[in-house]
C-alpha cells in the first residue's frame, strides 16, 4: 500500500504601496492548503483554518508586519538622508539631483578656499572641470541653529580640477535648510585637515 503524508502549506499574499518613504500595507490574504501525497500524488484543496492553523496564521503574520516595519523604517531614513544623496549626486555628476538639493543660495567652498555660487558650482560639474571621484563623511556631529542644521564631520577627497584641489582627509562641514518643506544643502566647505602627534583626524578635542 502506498505510503500517504497530510501536509498543510500556508501562502500570504501581500499588497502594499510606497508613500512618502513609507512602506503602506494595504492588504494581506493568507490561504491555507491541505494535502495529502500518496507515492508521487499529490492532492489537496484550500481547508477552513483550524484553532493550530489561526495561532499559526498570527505567528507568520506578525512576522511578515515586522518585515514591512522595518523596510518602511529604512526607506524613510534614506529619503531624510540629504547629505548622503548630495555626496551622491555630485560624485555621479547628477545635474538634475544638485538642481534639487541645492537651495537657491547655495554656496560652495572649495579645498582651496575659492567660492562659487549654485549656478557656478553645477556649470564646473557640468562641464567636468571638476570631477569628484571619492567624497566620504563620518564621524558626523550635528547642531540645530534656528530652522538650520550645521554638520561636520571628517571626510575624504580626491578630485580632478583645474586648478587642482588639496586632497586627503578633510574637515567637511555642510549646512541643511528646509525650503518649502524639503531639505535643501545651503553649505558645502571642505577644508584639509593637517594631523599632529597627537591626533591624526583632527577629532579629538570633542566630545
Amino acid at each position: 500500500m502506498p505510503h500517504s503524508k497530510k501536509c498543510q502549506e500556508i501562502r500570504l499574499d501581500g499588497r502594499y504601496s510606497l508613500y512618502n518613504g513609507k512602506v503602506l500595507l494595504n492588504s494581506l490574504h493568507i490561504t491555507i492548503e491541505e494535502s495529502v501525497h500518496i507515492g508521487n500524488f499529490r492532492s489537496g484543496r484550500p481547508n477552513s483554518p483550524s484553532r493550530e492553523d489561526t495561532m499559526k496564521i498570527l505567528q507568520v503574520t506578525t512576522v511578515f508586519i515586522a518585515l514591512v516595519i522595518a523596510l518602511s523604517g529604512g526607506l524613510a531614513h534614506a529619503k531624510a538622508d540629504t547629505v548622503a544623496l548630495y555626496t551622491e549626486a555630485v560624485m555621479t555628476g547628477d545635474i538634475p539631483a544638485l538642481e534639487t538639493l541645492l537651495a537657491p543660495n547655495y554656496w560652495h567652498i572649495n579645498a582651496n578656499g575659492h567660492i562659487e555660487d549654485k549656478e557656478h558650482f553645477i556649470n564646473t560639474i557640468k562641464n567636468k572641470e571638476l570631477v569628484i571621484d571619492r567624497l566620504t563623511f563620518t564621524n558626523a556631529r550635528t547642531a540645530l541653529i534656528s530652522d538650520a542644521k550645521l554638520i561636520t564631520g571628517t571626510g575624504y577627497l580626491k578630485a580632478k580640477a583645474t586648478p587642482a584641489l588639496p586632497e586627503g582627509l578633510m574637515r567637511i562641514t555642510v549646512v541643511v535648510i528646509t525650503n518649502k518643506g524639503r531639505e535643501q544643502v545651503v553649505l558645502f566647505q571642505a577644508t584639509p585637515v593637517i594631523a599632529t602627534e597627537d591626533c591624526n583626524d583632527g577629532n579629538c578635542k570633542i566630545q
